[in-house]
């Protein structure tokens, strides 16, 4: 079985971001050189050894967990992602 990486994990996230017509950085810098988040995008997390993706609410950096998930392991959370990724997807199709 080949090993899941981080770079896999953000590729989709960004296809994910694009598809949305969301930016892929998580953040910017305003005129004033305040860091502001980017609201909406999808951006990933880790703690106690696993990963999850959240989706940024505002811009002062609140998240949301779409799936309601924990932390997984790396090849848990590629593969949620990617059903996550089909399912919206699949709902403009009939």
């Amino acid at each position: 079985m080949k090993r899941v990486t981080i770079g896999q994990i953000e590729a989709r996230l960004d296809h994910l971001n694009k598809m949305l017509g969301l930016p892929t950085e998580p953040c910017y810098r305003d005129a004033d050189g305040k860091l502001r988040w980017n609201k909406g995008v999808f951006i990933w997390s880790g703690a106690y050894g696993g990963y999850k993706f959240e989706r940024i609410t505002c811009e002062r950096g609140g998240l949301s967990n779409p799936t309601k998930m924990g932390y997984v392991s790396k090849r848990e959370c590629l593969e949620r992602l990617n059903t996550f990724i089909l399912g919206l997807d699949m709902g403009g199709k009939s």
